[in-house]
């Protein structure tokens, strides 16, 4: 049997203001919600549980800024971002994010 790689989620996360910072969907699917949980730290909920280990994540900063972002899952249903700027400071900023799951 082959593994078979299925798209379970995927949005674009606009980030917007500096006080108050507002966070929103310019698009998504398999997204439930976001929730800013801290500068640069957001956490996303998945639709629906999945396998926490058979996910790959993959996010991409969509600034022109220089900076990074990484990506987690923290549970069968949350997975959690965080942004930095090029001092390795956490920042907010916007992001695309892609998670697929793995199946057997």
């Amino acid at each position: 049997m082959s593994d078979k790689v299925e798209l379970v989620a995927a949005a674009q996360v606009s980030v917007s203001g500096v006080s108050p910072v507002t966070t929103a969907f310019n698009s998504s699917f398999g997204f439930k919600n976001v929730v800013r949980i801290a500068a640069g730290g957001y956490d996303l909920e998945l639709e629906h549980e999945h396998d926490a280990k058979k996910l790959d994540i993959n996010v991409t900063r969509s600034s022109s800024s220089p900076g990074s972002v990484g990506a987690s899952a923290v549970s069968d249903r949350h997975v959690q971002v965080n942004t930095f700027d090029s001092s390795d400071t956490a920042a907010d900023t916007s992001f695309f994010i892609t998670v697929f799951r793995i199946r057997d």
